[in-house]
């Protein structure tokens, strides 16, 4: 089976006169391991590109006969048969930060 070929690009314009704050994620995060909780988690992107090459094979049948996955993620990577990174360039100017705050 010849697989596709996903691409993906993502630049994140550095800090200037017009925009004077960082690129930020931010995602609320909840777990229920061994103390329930829940954590705000920040994570501020460096000024530069991204550039990555997937390249994917899909299980048709995987795909068309799933029932209720049992979370989001294997929603996600039930129905590829192989995944492979053909290409990642990153050219950054800096590094990033991650905050994270517990509740």
């Amino acid at each position: 089976k010849t697989p596709e070929t996903i691409s993906f690009g993502m630049t994140t314009a550095c800090r200037s006169d017009e925009a004077p704050y960082p690129a930020s994620v931010v995602m609320n995060v909840e777990g229920t391991l061994d103390v329930t909780g829940e954590a705000l988690v920040e994570v501020e992107l460096p000024c530069g590109t991204l550039e990555t090459t997937l390249n994917l094979s899909v299980d048709t049948l995987e795909a068309v006969t799933m029932l209720m996955p049992p979370s989001l993620f294997c929603t996600l990577l039930s129905p590829f048969q192989t995944i492979a990174v053909a290409n990642l360039t990153t050219a950054y100017r800096g590094a990033g930060k991650v905050y994270v705050t517990i509740a």
